[in-house]
């Protein structure tokens, strides 16, 4: 995703290539349950380098972690997200702080419907500016401050039904995931005015070693779209903790997120 987004990585945010043969349809909302997303604080380290692998074949298809002199330490992200039932049908709270050394450093705080993931409000800080946006069923109202000048105001339009591109990660892990599923759903990017169609599957299951040696066994899923390489996530069985993320750009750089 883009620095104002969860991850640092430009990649991430747009999902990746295109879906081959006939898509499945949207995902129906009662697929999406966010009681599936376990609460607490994850901590991804990240790691760069290269990588020889096809841009739609795994990057680094491994049990441990990246390391290595081939392997560039890239900074971490810490993402909080806390359940909140004080406010009606109850709502998820996700505060996310990321630090890339490929980038400026970024807060994000958003809030989310508890049970479908549709977005309430989302809070972006960079280094001199801040983005605020504030989600109805079908728009969204955007202010911009930034050192260099007065607050702006603007307006965009969302889909019904669409997700926006922060949630990614949550989205997949609120989903039902087994062997053989498949789904698309529309992605929203507030900040460029844009909507991605984008394709999720389970790819297959791995045993995945966490940082700390902690063994665990995984769904690996692929996120898909029209616009950049796959995303693809190591998802645990069956507490849907979330413990690695890779995505390898165009001239074979791979970044990794490790638990």
């Amino acid at each position: 995703m883009v620095l104002s987004s969860r991850y640092a990585s430009g990649a991430l945010m747009l999902g990746l290539i295109g879906l081959s043969g006939c898509s499945p349809a949207l995902v129906a909302q009662h697929e999406v349950n966010g009681a599936r997303i376990p609460s607490g604080t994850d901590t991804l380290m990240i790691a760069r380098g290269q990588s020889s692998a096809s841009s739609d074949s795994v990057p680094w298809h491994r049990r441990e972690p990246p390391a290595g002199p081939e392997w560039r330490d890239a900074g971490w992200n810490v993402a909080t997200l806390t359940a909140d039932s004080s406010s009606g049908g109850g709502s998820l709270q996700l505060d996310v702080q990321v630090h890339d050394s490929d980038g400026p450093a970024s807060h994000l705080t958003a809030r989310y419907d508890a049970s479908s993931l549709r977005p309430i409000s989302m809070r972006v800080e960079t280094p001199g500016a801040t983005m605020g946006f504030a989600f109805g069923p079908q728009s969204f109202s955007e202010i911009d401050s930034s050192a260099a000048g007065p607050p702006m105001q603007s307006t965009g339009e969302i889909p019904a039904g669409a997700y926006t591109s922060e949630s990614l990660d949550l989205l997949v892990r609120a989903l039902p995931l087994a062997d053989g599923y498949r789904t698309t759903a529309r992605l929203a990017l507030p900040m460029s005015r844009r909507v991605e169609t984008i394709g999720v599957r389970v790819d297959g299951r791995d045993t995945v070693a966490a940082r700390s040696g902690r063994v665990v066994d995984c769904w690996r899923v692929a996120v898909t779209s029209e616009r950049a390489p796959t995303t693809w996530f190591w998802v645990a069985q069956p507490s849907h903790q979330l413990i690695r993320i890779e995505v390898m750009a165009s001239d074979g750089r791979v970044t990794v997120w490790s638990r």
